[in-house]
């Protein structure tokens, strides 16, 4: 009996040009005063977290807002959004490919003081 490896391989070069690891981007978190607790999240999906500030959140790049929600005793809470990228359309021909997408890499959110007295 014998073997043909010819169309094994040939599927398997194919799938292997067809997958792609995710693409990662790194967001620096920083709250001022620092030490906040933060969730980054996309379409409401929580992807990571920051704390104490200044921290780096690690996300998968998806073309859909990001949103930075952060707390800290003593504060109010403080949120960001963070808009997405606009995308650059790529040639037809390059197959499964996403665009390229670049988020602000750094985000600083301002903290408020509770008032005296308050929980």
């Amino acid at each position: 009996m014998r073997l043909h490896l010819t169309p094994v391989l040939l599927a398997a070069s194919v799938l292997s040009v067809c997958y792609r690891e995710p693409d990662l981007t790194e967001i620096l978190v920083s709250t001022t005063p620092p030490g906040a607790a933060c969730v980054v999240s996309q379409q409401g999906h929580p992807l990571a977290t920051a704390g104490p500030t200044p921290a780096i959140a690690i996300v998968d790049l998806a073309a859909a807002e990001i949103g930075v929600a952060c707390s800290r005793p003593g504060f109010a809470d403080a949120a960001v959004t963070v808009p997405p990228p606009p995308s650059r359309k790529l040639p037809g021909w390059i197959p499964n490919r996403r665009p390229d997408i670049a988020y602000r890499t750094e985000v600083d959110i301002p903290l408020v003081p509770h008032p005296p007295g308050a929980p």
